[in-house]
């Protein structure tokens, strides 16, 4: 519900011209991202449109990822305001520089509580590591924000929910 809600003010928020950017939802596996896209779609306003990129390392229209580009980015840019990813699909369009940060205005992590180890969330909440001033500016380059959602917050060994917290907060 909360992510729903960020999404449509940020939507509105670019509609309006005080924010610039895509919304991207982030979800580990497939399935979630699947179910995120459906509540995205029945929840948001009319004006949303998202596409999904998963594990299989393709595209919803069958383009893989090792024939991605920097113009198919420019394009999906262009015909999508929200986009979904499972972790390394985005930690990958990242690396490549396919999106830059200043393309995105918000990033909404879902079961955040799997950013640990060399997980493919963790390596891209290192890679967004510069967000941490939130809505921040480097340079020329805009930060987007990020939102982090976890139902589950004990994942590390101790068991302890505040610890686990507080190693999610450094990560992000």
């Amino acid at each position: 519900f909360i992510a729903i809600l960020l999404i449509n003010h940020y939507l509105s928020a670019c509609a309006s011209g005080r924010s610039a950017g895509v919304v991207v939802f982030v979800a580990p596996t497939k399935i979630l991202l699947s179910q995120q896209g459906e509540s995205i779609l029945k929840h948001c306003s009319e004006h949303t449109a998202f596409r999904a990129y998963s594990q299989d390392l393709v595209s919803v229209d069958g383009s893989a990822l090792n024939f991605w580009s920097a113009e198919f980015w420019k394009k999906q840019l262009q015909l999508f305001n929200v986009l979904l990813f499972v972790p390394e699909i985005l930690r990958v369009v990242l690396e490549r520089k396919f999106l830059r940060p200043s393309d995105i205005s918000l990033v909404i992590l879902d079961e955040c509580h799997n950013a640990f180890g060399d997980s493919a969330m963790c390596v891209l909440c290192e890679q967004l590591k510069p967000l941490s001033d939130v809505g921040s500016s480097s340079g020329d380059e805009m930060y987007p924000r990020i939102l982090g959602l976890t139902a589950s917050p004990i994942a590390n060994k101790d068991g302890n929910a505040i610890s686990s917290i507080a190693k999610l907060e450094e990560i992000t």
